[in-house]
């Protein structure tokens, strides 16, 4: 009888049970079933003891486990503190992240409530194959800033347009810089300028029926050329002094909608001729319908394909009819907005939910411009929040210049390069040029190389690098492009992120390293560096913002006489708008010039009078001019207005008369950079391009030789 495993069992399970034998069974148990129950129960006595053992020896490692946790956790708070502290290395950072058991999960949550605090996003825009676009996490008003302001404007000054073989990259740039809505001030740099205005300016996708936001005007863009002495400081001219626009909302808000700019009806028209998507008017036509078929056919839109209103409605436009009833619906159900508008939001775009939003998308909002803990260096970025190591701290998509030779200006300015250069990411073996679009442009350089030539801050290394954005497609394609087949592409392709190498605090200036190149290039600007003596004047120089901060009493000139509207590098400029007068013939005469001041106002002088427009909302209207007098109270002054060089001829300026204005006040008056005479145009300004990692750039990129090559080709 096999019955050892089958009996033990039947034993254990007999002597482990409570319940009494049944009535009517009995256990025969044979001597052999005996034998096997005895060796048995040695067995389990002896499973028994070993039973005890392990238990004694888990409890034992439970205890020794815990007082070493103990201990561990205490050197972990003591390792935090010291790396807190005393400001210790990445490398110490990382090799301790194991003891920090505490730590990961308050990082977790600097981190939510980072991307929490964030309300502005660049991701998938809610537009059909749209490209990308900014949203809004939080419901906004009417007026409402969205960020503290754009990255810097660049001016561009007399850019080449003549030489064909260079008008590539100003045909891509033109799409992204303002001819004609650039600041006053910019406009007196030269005379052809037009400003890079890089940041949210560039970014918000284009909708032929929503335009929620908008730009503060040019004429009020904050100009800055304090935090340099052109007298002092070798880094004077390298950056610009153009704080940035503001972006605002035009109308109310929902929270997860996307920011839309419309771009002029000329250009929406030809992309819809182009690309056969609706227009404006197609969104009107298409709402009308559908108040139309609603009435006919109800909420059952099945029904409504073979209506002859549908063949009505132009084919590029067929795409706006609600799809389901649920569309239909919510389309109805906001119809107080207008039908063409609730059309455009509830079936022209994907919808987007904030938590989508804040998943996908990348802050735009993680730093502003405030002077640069590095004091040669003018504004730099400040993070506005806590960010992580690995996290994105700002997204910068590229302009391409194929050939950077197109940078050079004429030589009559005294400058050899654009300043745009400096803002361009570029290598010493390429042609070709990637500015970013946006305000990663404040991002300054410093390195452990020469930490006190490139100071980096209370943490002694860059904070943030640069990397090819690994979800744009286009960038694996074109950086197996030459150089050539690059400068056919006049789109916007390329992307980089801005990457945070390690934990970015609060307050910390955000700080990338430009490369090698840069250094060496700046220790040779800086050895023979000399004040330029471009800037002297009648009068000690005195930076811009102080002249226009400053407003007190005025110097009188002895005459209105037009060469006392400027003083070295300086011109008075006044807030104007010229209206047509009549009977300007009376006053056909030369005669005037010859005229003393007090004859001159009486017979040409016209009382000023405050106009319809304000000063913050209409650009382009600061005029030359001359102040020739004081007028009745302390705050008003006679002066005379010259013809703008920015503005069409006046028929007082083609008659060679005097154009007098008494009492104009005070605030209206202001001063601008002579042309060719701002920091951008010193002779001695620095300029260089921002380098990468090595090896980021791709060698069908490099179509530039190195000097060995060169010398290599002429010993062959």
């Amino acid at each position: 009888m096999v019955s050892s495993p089958y009996s033990s069992q039947k034993i254990r399970k007999r002597e482990n049970s409570n319940s009494p034998m049944p009535m009517g069974k009995r256990f025969i148990i044979d001597e052999e079933e005996e034998d096997v129950r005895y060796n048995d129960e040695k067995k389990i006595k002896k499973r028994g003891i070993t039973k005890k053992i392990v238990l004694i020896g888990i409890a034992s490692v439970v205890f020794i486990m815990s007082i070493l946790f103990l201990f561990l956790k205490e050197s972990s708070d003591e390792m935090n503190d010291l790396l807190e502290n005393r400001g210790s290395s990445n490398t110490l950072k990382k090799n301790h992240s194991h003891l920090r058991f505490d730590k990961n999960s308050k990082r977790m949550k600097l981190k939510q409530n980072s991307i929490d605090q964030c309300s502005v996003f660049y991701a998938e825009s809610s537009v059909p194959n749209g490209g990308m676009g900014i949203y809004t996490t939080i419901p906004r008003q009417a007026g409402d800033q969205l960020l503290i302001s754009d990255g810097p404007s660049i001016p561009v000054i007399d850019a080449d347009y003549s030489n064909k073989s260079k008008k590539a990259w100003i045909k891509l740039f033109n799409s992204y810089w303002w001819g004609n809505g650039q600041s006053d001030v910019a406009l007196f740099e030269g005379d052809e300028v037009v400003e890079y205005q890089t940041g949210a300016g560039g970014l918000p996708n284009s909708h032929a029926y929503i335009n929620n936001i908008q730009f503060e005007d040019a004429s009020v863009v904050p100009y800055d050329d304090s935090l340099l002495d052109r007298t002092k400081d070798p880094g004077a001219g390298a950056n610009s002094n153009f704080i940035g626009r503001k972006t605002m909302t035009r109308e109310k808000v929902d929270a997860g909608e996307e920011l839309f700019m419309r771009y002029p009806a000329k250009f929406m028209n030809h992309m819809s001729e182009k690309y056969n998507i609706p227009r404006r008017s197609d969104f009107d036509i298409v709402g009308e319908a559908v108040l139309k078929l609603v009435k006919i056919y109800g909420k059952d839109v099945k029904k409504w394909k073979d209506d002859g209103l549908i063949s009505m409605i132009p084919d590029r436009a067929t795409s706006l009819l609600p799809k389901t009833q649920a569309q239909l619906e919510n389309v109805l159900a906001r119809k107080d907005i207008g039908m063409g508008m609730a059309i455009a939001k509830e079936v022209s775009l994907k919808k987007r939910s904030v938590e989508w939003i804040k998943e996908n998308g990348v802050c735009m909002d993680n730093f502003s411009p405030f002077p640069s803990t590095n004091k040669r260096a003018g504004h730099g970025a400040i993070a506005k929040r806590w960010m992580m190591e690995g996290e994105v701290v700002g997204l910068a998509p590229i302009l391409h210049i194929s050939n950077r030779d197109v940078l050079r200006i004429p030589a009559f300015t005294g400058k050899e390069w654009q300043l745009i250069l400096n803002y361009c990411i570029g290598h010493k073996h390429s042609s070709l040029l990637l500015c970013p679009n946006t305000n990663v442009n404040w991002v300054n350089h410093c390195s452990t190389r020469k930490p006190e030539e490139h100071p980096c801050g209370s943490k002694g290394s860059p904070n943030a690098e640069y990397r090819f954005a690994p979800w744009n497609s286009v960038n694996k394609e074109w950086m197996n492009k030459t150089v050539s087949e690059i400068e056919k592409e006049q789109v916007k392709g390329l992307y980089l992120e801005l990457v945070a190498t390690r934990d970015i605090e609060v307050g910390e200036e955000i700080f990338i390293d430009y490369g090698e190149d840069f250094e060496k290039a700046w220790a040779k600007h800086v050895k023979k560096w000399e004040p330029s003596s471009h800037e002297k004047g009648s009068k000690p120089w005195i930076n811009l913002k102080e002249l226009n901060d400053n407003i007190g009493p005025l110097d009188i000139a002895p005459s209105f006489d037009e060469k006392y509207s400027q003083d070295g590098d300086i011109t008075t400029v006044c807030f104007y708008r010229d209206l047509e007068r009549e009977a300007w013939e009376e006053y056909e005469s030369e005669e005037w010039k010859d005229f003393p001041k007090k004859k001159l106002i009486k017979k040409y002088g016209d009382e000023y009078a405050p106009r319809n427009f304000s000063l913050e909302k209409v650009a382009n209207h600061f005029w030359p001019c001359v102040v020739g007098g004081k007028g009745d109270d302390d705050n008003s002054y006679h002066v005379r207005i010259l013809q703008s060089p920015h503005q069409e001829k006046t028929e007082w300026a083609k008659k060679g008369l005097p154009r007098i204005l008494i009492n104009f006040p005070r605030e209206s008056i202001r001063f601008f950079y002579r042309p060719y005479h701002s920091e951008v145009h010193l002779k001695n300004a620095f300029r260089h391009y921002i380098g990468l990692k090595e090896g980021m750039f791709p060698k069908k990129w490099m179509d530039r030789k190195s000097k060995k090559d060169k010398k290599k080709k002429v010993n062959m």
